[in-house]
């Protein structure tokens, strides 16, 4: 029975997880556009650096 749905969930989670990125990134350049780029407390201070590749 969950062998149907297989397909359908996989293709949800591929979405998803594509619409996260897609916010982050959003985020990312309104957070840009939003300081000035001599800001005082520099680029995101308290954002944690993105895994390039650890596995």
């Amino acid at each position: 029975m969950g062998r149907r749905s297989y397909s359908g969930e996989k293709r949800r989670k591929e979405l998803g997880r594509k619409a996260k990125q897609e916010a982050k990134r959003q985020k990312r350049l309104a957070r840009k556009q939003a300081e000035p780029e001599g800001s005082p407390e520099g680029p995101e201070p308290s954002a944690p650096p993105e895994p390039s590749q650890s596995s």
